[in-house]
């Protein structure tokens, strides 16, 4: 009912053209019926773009959050590499800082048997759900510390390597 009444009011919005304030803490409403997005917290602007600019360009830890569940590695820069223990990342360009880190969103990360030329991020699976059509996998960080473990690819106890 609740999809049903989001598109039955964006359709509205859309056929008047009027101006709206709407006020949610379901990112999945903000995504569907905005055409801009404020993400606020303790009463401070923390971004505002266009939902796919949010989702694409998140600014800050805050907004990588709201958009869905993240994992995050914690790592020294060295050259154009992001690396913390055996893992490592390469930089799409050079950063001036001597930490950063990495948000890697369960999603986006491809399980493969041998790592990729671009990062090396060993993963062990823990655990397999099978949830109607979806596979998900409890991962845990190899060699290396992730805040949270991510979930997403295979059969428990194998070692596979994620990459983006």
């Amino acid at each position: 009912m609740r999809k049903d009444l989001r598109r039955w009011l964006r359709s509205l919005h859309d056929e008047l053209h009027f101006t709206s304030v709407f006020v949610t803490h379901d990112q999945e409403e903000a995504l569907e019926l905005s055409d801009k997005v404020v993400v606020m917290s303790a009463g401070k602007i923390e971004q505002v773009d266009s939902p796919q600019e949010l989702y694409s360009r998140p600014e800050s830890r805050f907004v990588f959050d709201f958009l869905g569940h993240i994992n995050v590695l914690d790592a020294q820069v060295k050259g154009t590499r992001l690396q913390q223990g055996d893992a490592w990342v390469e930089l799409p360009k050079p950063i001036t800082v001597p930490v950063a880190q990495l948000y890697l969103r369960p999603h986006e990360v491809h399980l493969q048997q041998v790592p990729v030329a671009h990062a090396n991020l060993p993963l062990t699976i823990n655990a397999v759900s099978l949830i109607g059509a979806e596979v998900r996998l409890e991962l845990q960080p190899d060699g290396w510390q992730a805040d949270e473990p991510g979930k997403s690819e295979l059969a428990t106890r194998n070692t596979m390597h994620g990459s983006r």
